[in-house]
């Protein structure tokens, strides 16, 4: 009897220790079996949160942050901020209220110190009204603040604009803003989706699949699919029909124009070269240097060594000035690619067009090699990426992410197709850099 007496003695003192002091009885301390659990539930479910084949997340640090549990984590060479739940919902995209503001604004209401979170009242409803409406709204809209409730270490805060219901969440101490907030569950159906875009559907499948890649030659996102689809194209070469395409305008002015020829009658004279010649060109955008690192020079540059490196004889090169004398000499590769150019040009009147301005897409001049495949495919911007016949949206822009979508196409995925490439996303432009997977684009 007397120890339930001094037991329920030290809870009760705990308790009122507990209230003056301020501090909550249920708090949300990261104790190691915690950090343990965070750590675990990150890593196990990495691949939906990091869109991607993501061989390792590394936590750096866990920490109980204004009510929620923050990890400091390092995925490919990037380190940000990881915000959980007490529930372990994710909160993405959780943004300071200063950097909203542009400095203007710090904290959205007064800050009880003792409770470790602002005060509601109808001030603090005042306070989100006024920063929505002066913040995150382009044209000036009334807006309403409805139920404002604590729940799972957030406020969350119902505002009405333009007759929508929209929740936001704030931080308990009112200095980080997040619009959404999400469960499992609503990554794992998002995964699917994300699964069905990246992938051809059972009907489209084909023995050998067509994949167009449309692009324009100087956008940067453009640019940066391609650094990721060369390896692809590569390992699979004589397995797939692949053709580089090109969007039906510019936005990159005549350099742009003069490029896209460039590469399609590459591809269509010398497509043994195109590969390594956008290699060379997505380094620095050299045409000029790239054209002779391949090999494609003018033809007395180019007869002065045969492929093997050694002079021709000299029984070949009468025998190949008879031919040129009759007019039976084959075109260097780099004379039928200066021919295509000029052909092409005349037949779409890509110039002719460029220079009239009534014939543009708006502020931007057409270019209508592929027009014909960019309506039949719903083609809107650089890059578009079609596998027999279907929009596909691939995981990432790096290699591996690009075989496993080119590779569902197939109807029996040849050995190929097991292999692992690099999981690392290009840099956007040119150069050899890494960067992320944005999904950025020109014109889309």
């Amino acid at each position: 009897m007397q120890i339930k007496q001094k037991l329920k003695k030290i809870i009760l003192t705990t308790l009122l220790l507990t209230i003056v002091a301020g501090v909550p009885i249920f708090s949300l301390a990261v104790t190691p079996q915690k950090e343990q659990e965070i750590k675990s539930f990150i890593n196990d479910n990495k691949n939906l949160f990091f869109a991607g084949d993501v061989e390792k997340v590394d936590i750096k640090k866990v920490e109980e942050d204004d009510g929620l549990f923050k990890t400091t984590i390092e995925v490919g060479a990037e380190e940000y901020p990881f915000y959980l739940t007490h529930s372990f919902k994710i909160v993405p995209q959780f943004v300071e209220i200063s950097k909203i503001s542009k400095g203007e604004e710090s904290q959205l209401g007064d800050f009880d110190a003792q409770a470790k979170k602002i005060i509601l009242n109808d001030k603090f409803k005042e306070n989100i009204k006024d920063f929505v409406e002066k913040y995150l709204l382009q044209t000036p809209t009334e807006v309403t603040v409805g139920e404002v409730k604590e729940d799972d270490g957030l406020y969350e805060i119902t505002i009405t604009a333009q007759g929508k219901d929209q929740p936001i969440y704030l931080a308990l101490d009112g200095k980080k803003m997040a619009f959404g907030i999400k469960s499992l569950s609503e990554y794992k159906k998002m995964a699917e989706e994300r699964k069905k875009r990246a992938e051809v559907h059972e009907q489209n499948k084909t023995d050998k699949p067509k994949v167009d890649l449309f692009v324009m030659s100087y956008c940067p996102y453009g640019t940066q699919i391609e650094k990721g689809i060369l390896p692809v194209l590569r390992t699979l070469e004589g397995k797939i029909d692949a053709k580089i395409r090109f969007v039906d305008y510019a936005m990159h002015d005549k350099k742009e124009i003069d490029e896209n020829l460039l590469q399609h009658c590459i591809q269509e004279n010398a497509p043994d070269k195109l590969y390594d010649y956008l290699d060379c060109f997505l380094k620095d955008g050299q045409s000029d240097k790239c054209l002779k690192d391949v090999g494609l020079t003018k033809k007395d540059e180019g007869d002065k060594n045969d492929k093997e490196g050694k002079k021709k004889s000299f029984w070949n090169k009468i025998i190949g000035s008879l031919k040129s004398i009759f007019g039976k000499g084959d075109k260097t590769p780099i004379e039928k690619i200066e021919k295509c150019v000029k052909e092409t040009d005349t037949k779409f009147k890509i110039s002719e067009n460029y220079k009239d301005k009534s014939t543009w897409q708006g502020r931007f001049p057409g270019f209508d090699i592929d027009k014909d495949d960019n309506k039949k495919y719903g083609v809107e911007g650089s890059p578009t990426l079609i596998i027999n016949g279907q929009k596909i949206q691939p995981n990432g822009r790096d290699a591996q992410s690009l075989l496993e979508s080119i590779c569902s196409g197939f109807k029996n995925p040849p050995k190929e197709c097991e292999q692992k490439l690099s999981s690392d996303q290009p840099s956007p432009g040119f150069g050899s850099g890494i960067g992320n997977s944005s999904g950025g684009g020109c014109g889309q």
